[in-house]
C-alpha cells in the first residue's frame, strides 16, 4: 500500500488524527464530517492529541471555516481533554441535488441552498448567481 491510497476509515463519530500528516487534515476533517452527517452522525469526537498543538490548530481553524458545523469544544477530560474536540453538526433538514455534492440527492442544510428573492426558488449557492442573473433578465423582459 502506498501513501497515496485510500484509506477506509469508519464512520462511526470518532476520528483519531495520530496517524495523519497535518497537510492531510484539512481535507479528511471536512470530508469525514460530512459523511456523518450523511450517515446521521450529529455529535462527533475529533482526536488531535495534546503535542505541539499542530493539529489542534488545525482542526480548530477548519471547523471555525465549515457551515455545517453548529458548535465545537474541547473534550471533558475522560474523553481526550484538550487534545480532542467534541463536534455538533447541524441537523439535515433540507433535500437537494447540488453538483457541490459528490452524492446525488444528499440532505444537507442551508446556507448550501438559497432561495432567489425573485422568483423564491431554492437555488443551490453554485449556480445562485447564474440563476439571478437569468431571472433578472426574464423579470425585465416580462
Amino acid at each position: 500500500m502506498s501513501s497515496h491510497d485510500p484509506i477506509d476509515l469508519p464512520i462511526d463519530g470518532i476520528l483519531d488524527l495520530h496517524t495523519f500528516k497535518p497537510s492531510e487534515v484539512k481535507n479528511l476533517l471536512s470530508e469525514y464530517l460530512e459523511e456523518c452527517r450523511t450517515h446521521g452522525i450529529q455529535e462527533v469526537r475529533i482526536i488531535h492529541g495534546k503535542g505541539t498543538g499542530t493539529l489542534r490548530r488545525i482542526v480548530r481553524s477548519t471547523l471555525h471555516k465549515l457551515p455545517y458545523v453548529e458548535t465545537f469544544h474541547a473534550a471533558e477530560e475522560e474523553a481526550g481533554g484538550w487534545g480532542a474536540e467534541i463536534v455538533r453538526l447541524r441537523k439535515l433538514t433540507e433535500v437537494c441535488n447540488c453538483p457541490c455534492h459528490s452524492l446525488p440527492h444528499v440532505v444537507h442544510v442551508l446556507p448550501c441552498c438559497s432561495y432567489c428573492p425573485q422568483c423564491e426558488q431554492r437555488i443551490s449557492s453554485y449556480y445562485f448567481a447564474e440563476h439571478r442573473g437569468r431571472c433578472g433578465e426574464k423579470k425585465k423582459a416580462g
